[in-house]
């Protein structure tokens, strides 16, 4: 009997353990990324997963135009999606890239009320 409940417990524990497992394996994160559907007029030129410090995985995918779109005249978009080990490091990396991306060289356009003088 007592051999009984010690092969349960064995499998019990083994089970538990294959669940711990399988929780830890990452989504797809090339199926989180920009797809070809999503940028119309565009081909993916290339794309493979890349290792990033601090990240369980990530995906890089670049696209071009065959001709330049219609909007903004891009000729071609780079896209990497990441998935973070924990929130604190996504939430750090993406403050850091608000601060590159903020540009002190153009000030904040005033409205023209705002610029007319008061007599």
């Amino acid at each position: 009997m007592a051999r009984i409940g010690w092969t349960a417990a064995a499998v019990l524990a083994g089970a538990l353990y294959l669940a711990a497992g399988a929780s830890a394996v990452s989504p797809d994160v090339s199926a989180m990324n920009l797809q070809a559907a999503d940028v119309p007029g565009a081909k993916v030129v290339n794309q493979h997963a890349v290792k990033e410090q601090g990240y369980i995985a990530a995906h890089f995918r670049s696209f071009v135009f065959a001709s330049p779109n219609k909007g903004p005249r891009l000729i071609g978009i780079e896209a990497e999606t990441e998935l973070a080990a924990d929130p604190a490091k996504a939430t750090a990396d993406i403050g850091d890239a608000v601060k590159t991306f903020a540009s002190k060289a153009q000030p904040r356009r005033s409205s023209p009320r705002s610029r007319r003088t008061r007599t």
